[in-house]
């Protein structure tokens, strides 16, 4: 969990987020979400809206699995600013180079 409030300046943030991972061997997956005002130059929306705070709405949701020397992830998030919605889905592969061994 983690919260982050901006003093000064002009972002006027006030953003909770919270989160949980399992990593296993070969298998792990994420989940979580943020809530609160937040400047949308922040989330790099910049243009889409006149200045001031919007409240941010955020859930993701992420799964991964291990093959040999690589992991894949894959991550969906979805973000509402007041109105403004998006989706983004992100594959990520991580290639291991070196030893991969249990013990260090």
């Amino acid at each position: 969990m983690s919260y982050a409030q901006s003093f000064g300046g002009n972002l006027d943030t006030k953003l909770g987020t919270a989160r949980l991972d399992y990593a296993g061997a070969s298998f792990s997956w994420l989940i979580g979400g943020a809530y609160g005002p937040v400047a949308p130059r922040v989330l790099n929306f910049i243009g889409a809206f006149p200045g001031g705070v919007k409240t941010l709405k955020e859930g993701f949701l992420g799964l991964g699995r291990s093959f040999g020397r690589t992991d894949l992830q894959l991550i969906g998030d979805y973000q509402d600013l007041e109105g403004f919605k998006r989706t983004t889905i992100t594959l990520n592969c991580t290639v291991h180079l070196g030893s991969r061994s249990p013990h260090p």
